[in-house]
């Protein structure tokens, strides 16, 4: 019987003066160990730690693969850095790449790499490079991403990036090869149901584009109501102060605020000229909760972080009179003023309504172990 790890001890020397040892074992049959234990793929994500996730670079034919360990046939890779790896546009056709951790035996070495696709009217993802099955091989890979590169683009888009490394025919999850847990029928009913909500959207966003015109901001609002007036605020990204709850505000002088009976809505104006100040538009503006129109002024409200840039809103006043209290009226209109509230099995939503009062029954424990033995022998 075999057993290690040990100490080996010197037992004596060859022809050529090298030590032999008692208890040495080769990479081989180390591999050949680990192989029994674990599977091949990455380990899972934990929380903030994504283990080889790839994400789009913040400019060009880029893509962002975060840290992680993987294992492959007995090799372990620990990769410490997030890496960057380059893509070549597609000119004539849309293209897909496939994003590998690659073993390489005879360089002996475990690496990322991207394994660009033929570019075509319908593309698809190159094959990964393993052996055939009950044969031996030099390289052998497991893919992580397929990204989709269209023609003529300059900038990799995260939603055409298809993570899957929960595929257990392409990468997998490690675990323990003994107890294996198939990850692939997971994977395969999220796709459908990915692919379902897709149809369901792009059939929506159809109707929504048949309806707005050229300036689909200006289209939005002529659906609510006619548009009374519309100005640009810029907001700054300095001058907030504390308040008694916490959070912040700044108060901006407008004479356009004067107008503030009518009701008011606004959205975020692009200015930037490259993605990144676009998503730091992005981010600011989603710091901003609340803008209260007083006479002259506009009060600006963030509950929590503060804009880091400086960013431009376009507000826009509707033709209909709103009835109000006090010479404030909130930046969007309030849920208590809509006219036809939705409604879940006949009874409006409005107030504090529990599940009963819903007519909706509540989720006990029988019921949980009830749906979850269902979905498992539908799986």
């Amino acid at each position: 019987m075999k057993s290690f790890p040990y100490n080996a001890v010197i037992t004596g020397y060859d022809e050529d003066g090298l030590p032999i040892f008692d208890r040495a074992i080769d990479a081989n049959e180390q591999r050949k160990w680990t192989s029994i234990f674990y599977t091949n793929g990455v380990l899972a994500d934990n929380g903030a730690v994504q283990n080889f996730k790839v994400t789009a670079s913040s400019s060009g034919m880029k893509v962002k693969v975060s840290s992680g360990i993987c294992h492959i046939n007995g090799v372990i890779g620990i990769e410490t850095n997030q890496r960057e790896l380059s893509l070549e546009p597609s000119e004539v056709y849309d293209r897909i790449d496939l994003i590998v951790l690659r073993l390489n035996d005879v360089d002996r070495t475990l690496n990322l790499f991207v394994r660009k696709g033929v570019a075509g009217v319908a593309p698809v993802a190159p094959k990964l490079i393993r052996p055939n099955e009950g044969e031996s091989g030099d390289i052998y890979e497991i893919g992580l991403a397929e990204v989709f590169i269209s023609k003529n683009s300059t900038q990799i888009s995260g939603s055409r990036i298809k993570d899957t490394r929960l595929n257990n025919s392409v990468c997998g999850i490690i675990t323990n090869a003994i107890n294996n847990l198939n990850t692939s029928s997971y994977y395969t009913r999220f796709e459908n149901t990915l692919a379902e909500q897709k149809v369901k959207f792009d059939t929506w966003f159809n109707a929504l584009q048949a309806v707005l015109q050229d300036n689909e901001v200006t289209a939005m609002v002529n659906l609510i109501g006619k548009v009374n007036s519309q100005y640009e605020v810029v907001i700054p990204k300095s001058g907030w102060k504390a308040n008694a709850k916490g959070m912040y505000e700044l108060t901006i002088a407008n004479s356009n605020a004067a107008e503030y009976e009518k009701r008011p809505m606004w959205f975020l104006l692009d200015k930037g000229t490259t993605a990144a100040e676009i998503e730091a538009e992005e981010e600011a503006y989603a710091c901003l909760s609340r803008m209260e129109f007083t006479n002259g002024k506009i009060k600006l409200t963030c509950k929590k972080d503060l804009p880091k840039v400086s960013f431009t809103v376009l507000v826009v006043l509707s033709g209909a009179e709103m009835v109000h209290n006090s010479a404030t009226l909130a930046g969007v209109l309030s849920y208590e003023d809509l006219v036809d509230k939705p409604k879940i099995n006949s009874v409006q939503l409005s107030g504090n309504k529990t599940l009963k009062d819903l007519g909706i029954n509540e989720l006990t424990e029988e019921n949980l172990n009830e749906f979850l033995n269902e979905t498992e022998v539908q799986a």
